[in-house]
């Protein structure tokens, strides 16, 4: 009748460490486990956990609390071992009589119950922290006269929080109440938020205040609306967890600062944040982004969830100037990435010209184009000659539209240096473990890092490229890549080799995730499926070639290189590259230490004789 209790005990025993075993706590291990099995023989009953306890408290008060305590605690594994997935009832079986009644209100009692259900609180200490969350209801109802936990205020957490330590089951209490709507939303963030940052925020606003647009209970059905959202997306629990976290702090720092919803306050928190808290605030400011919309019903189908940049933008008087000049760049079929860069030039410009005071163009003379020259510093005399070129071009065009009298452009000087600048690219070497990653990769079923590596290796395309390549961009009968290429905006095709186009397919078929970006063949593993980028790309060959100082380019002069060593002409090159002229092919290519021998010249007759050269 007991076969199954003599089975899990013995197995429990052997279970045990050799050096527990020998020792006081194996004896009372072999001593509970015999008083239990002797108490079910003498009253003739099978064994159940409710017999069990019987017996346990029929000896309580002939051993002491310790060994008692240790005795339940064996009871509770066997009861484990006989009834697996049943955890929270045999701790409430075993345990009940160590919960002392704290005599609560009816609707207290029922949401404790219901909370232990959830299977929130860890068996480890399961006892304490039901004692813990009861102490704090107890405290709710002796000192506030609570009845209900619908009266509980985040004063009476945050006073609670400030007197008594804090721990984390009280916390998660407050957050269930919170999804149950019976209780104020972030209670569960003022009592997990430390005291001291909570004054922080309150003395740092403290003669502070605008006007409320929306109150907590907004943010609160925002944020809930955003976490499901995002997880409905795919995101990674980080993500959620990051976001949560987010509005929580922002929630105590409305109530430390008794201050409702506003776009004011949202900047100012972010300001305090990053002064007080810590500088890195990306994490906080993307749910944020989207808070507004979510306020005024947008969802995030509609929006996305990107990392979003603070918007710089151009003085009133110059912006439609500008406007209209890029929309004529526009025609000229300029690449993104060039149309890029000529804003930011104009944004530095713009920039400048309110700094001088500059309220229309006539404002803007010689002297105003030379002063801003010596004051915009770059890195690199390339990127100043390029911002240069561009306002040039652009106050060129507001003279051919008429917009100021004179080509007042012509001032803006032009850095003339000698620029000796060899090319790096991979050695033989690197490009040999570069090949032995991708086959590692393909067999480990990794087809995401080979095509990429590969197609910059094979093809030389630049990263914004491979990043943005499409279906429609293969042709799979000729073998060949068609795309207009991102920075130039020039059409291009290139030939790809079967191991390639194996590769693609594989990645395709076999580990591109099934959500995602319409069009995009390469997407991030994870939410949100969007396309790859530059970043991602340098990172892919940092794994190729670990520790070693390269970026994802040097593939594309890898290739260049190679071309002109296997005997191609520089047109050929210029042409697998999709550049315009083939001048510009220099800096893309290698010095070949044997094609400069073949160049070399006899200096036979004009041998040195000693004078003066």
């Amino acid at each position: 009748m007991y076969q199954s209790y003599d089975k899990a005990s013995r197995k429990i025993e052997n279970g045990l460490p050799e050096e527990i075993r020998k020792v006081a706590k194996g004896y009372d291990y072999r001593r509970s486990a015999r008083l239990v099995r002797q108490y079910l023989l003498e009253k003739g009953v099978p064994y159940s956990r409710e017999e069990v306890v019987n017996c346990l408290l029929s000896i309580k008060p002939n051993v002491i609390i310790h060994r008692y305590n240790l005795f339940r605690k064996i009871q509770f594994l066997i009861a484990e071992e006989l009834y697996p997935g049943c955890t929270l009832q045999n701790l409430e079986i075993f345990y009940s009589d160590s919960i002392p009644d704290y005599n609560l209100p009816a609707g207290m009692k029922s949401l404790l119950g219901e909370f232990i259900q959830t299977g929130v609180l860890s068996p480890k200490g399961w006892v304490m922290k039901q004692l813990r969350i009861g102490g704090f209801l107890n405290e709710m109802v002796c000192q506030n006269s609570h009845t209900s936990v619908s009266q509980i205020t985040w004063d009476d957490v945050a006073l609670y929080r400030k007197v008594s330590t804090g721990f984390a089951e009280i916390g998660s209490f407050l957050n269930f109440l919170a999804t149950k709507h019976v209780a104020l939303p972030y209670l569960g963030a003022v009592y997990n938020h430390s005291p001291q940052r909570l004054k922080m925020y309150a003395d740092y606003c403290k003669d502070l205040r605008y006007p409320t647009t929306h109150d907590i209970a907004d943010v609160y059905a925002c944020h809930v609306l955003l976490i499901r959202d995002l997880a409905a997306a795919g995101y990674s629990e980080t993500v959620l967890k990051t976001a949560a976290t987010a509005f929580n702090d922002f929630a105590c720092f409305l109530y430390a600062t008794d201050m409702g919803y506003s776009p004011q306050a949202l900047e100012l928190y972010s300001h305090i944040y990053r002064e007080k808290v810590s500088k890195y605030s990306s994490h906080v400011r993307h749910p944020f982004l989207f808070l507004d919309g979510y306020l005024n019903g947008e969802r995030f189908e509609t929006m996305g969830y990107k990392h979003f940049r603070p918007a710089t933008d151009f003085i009133d008087w110059l912006k439609p100037f500008v406007n209209r000049y890029l929309k004529h760049r526009e025609l000229d079929h300029i690449g993104y990435s060039c149309m890029k860069g000529d804003r930011n030039a104009l944004v530095r410009f713009s920039s400048f010209l309110a700094k001088q005071g500059c309220n229309c163009t006539c404002d803007i003379t010689r002297q105003v184009l030379k002063d801003f020259s010596q004051a915009d510093h770059h890195d690199s005399y390339e990127g100043k000659n390029r911002y240069n070129r561009v306002i040039r071009r652009f106050l060129h065009f507001l003279f051919e539209e008429n917009l100021i009298n004179e080509d007042i452009g012509k001032a803006m000087p032009k850095v003339n240096v000698a620029r000796v600048r060899p090319t790096i690219t991979l050695t033989e070497d690197q490009y040999s473990k570069v090949l032995d990653y991708c086959s590692t990769a393909e067999e480990s079923g990794n087809y995401l890092h080979s095509a990429i590596l590969k197609l910059g290796l094979w093809t030389g395309l630049r990263s914004s490229d491979i990043c943005k390549l499409g279906a429609e961009n293969i042709d799979w009968d000729k073998m060949e890549l068609s795309l207009i290429q991102q920075k130039t905006g020039v059409h291009i095709r290139t030939p790809f080799p079967v191991d390639l186009g194996n590769t693609i397919w594989n990645y395709i078929t076999k580990s591109r995730p099934v959500k995602c970006e319409a069009g995009i063949i390469f997407c991030s593993s994870r939410a949100p499926f969007r396309h790859l980028s530059k970043t991602m790309t340098n990172s892919i060959l940092h794994k190729a070639l670990p520790g070693e100082s390269v970026h994802f380019h040097m593939l594309r002069k890898t290739f260049a290189t190679r071309m002109l060593r296997s005997g191609s002409n520089v047109s050929a090159v210029s042409d697998a590259l999709g550049h315009i002229t083939d001048s510009t092919v220099d800096s893309y290519i290698d010095t070949n230490a044997e094609m400069m021998r073949m160049c070399s010249m006899f200096l036979h007759g004009i041998e040195y004789k000693g004078d003066i050269l």
